[in-house]
């Protein structure tokens, strides 16, 4: 096995601070379980990628899953909302062509949100072909769709509500007790000169590494 460090999260900050000709930085030094260590990197990636609508609904819902929290207990860790959460896992909801067409930014995530209105998979892709080939707005998008369905032009935009839309089984938020938030650890400064290697591991004691959040 690998004996080293392992840098968790604050890689870019680690980058920098060699860069910078930094000998130590402060780091919080703890072991972790290969559960733990995905946990934490899932975390850190999604405060730091510029990541699509659908990859961050996919995020959310792997953290969900693999930690068995809450969307709520998520979203204050997250420091976001738990609407904001839910909305973006929705968007799962939505047939695969409308998936890709939202990461490839063929259409908007308010154009994604309301082809959720359609339940028919068949018909919600016949109106995403529709939106690209015709270049609709929003706006348009919307009042078209609830022409299509009956539904009154003034009832506000999907959010929350499904319109019909029955959400899978996977996206719905398993229950679980709040998590205990854990000791803070104690801060120790780590010696950076080793050079690091592709697999991101310094030959030092067998222990992973975390840096603090702060900013170099």
């Amino acid at each position: 096995s690998i004996k080293g460090y392992e840098i968790i999260a604050g890689e870019r900050r680690f980058r920098a601070s060699k860069l910078a000709g930094m000998q130590t930085i402060p780091a919080i030094v703890k072991d972790f379980s290969d559960e733990e260590m995905m946990q934490i990197a899932l975390l850190e990636n999604l405060q730091r990628e510029n990541l699509t609508s659908i990859e961050e609904a996919k995020a959310y819902k792997s953290i969900i899953e693999s930690m068995n929290i809450t969307q709520d207990e998520l979203a204050k860790r997250m420091g976001k909302s738990q609407s904001t959460i839910a909305n973006k896992m929705r968007l799962l909801a939505l047939t695969n062509e409308v998936q890709v067409a939202l990461m490839n930014n063929l259409i908007s995530e308010r154009h994604a949100r309301c082809l959720l209105q359609i339940k028919d998979e068949d018909k919600q892709k016949e109106v995403l072909n529709k939106i690209i080939s015709e270049r609709m707005n929003v706006r348009d998008t919307d009042n078209y769709i609830k022409n299509m369905l009956g539904i009154p032009n003034n009832t506000p935009a999907p959010e929350l509500e499904t319109h019909g839309v029955e959400l899978p089984k996977e996206l719905v938020t398993p229950v679980a007790e709040p998590i205990q938030p854990a000791p803070t650890p104690e801060v120790s400064n780590i010696n950076i000169e080793p050079e690091v290697t592709k697999n991101n591991t310094i030959e030092n004691p067998n222990v992973y590494t975390q840096t603090n959040n702060k900013d170099f």
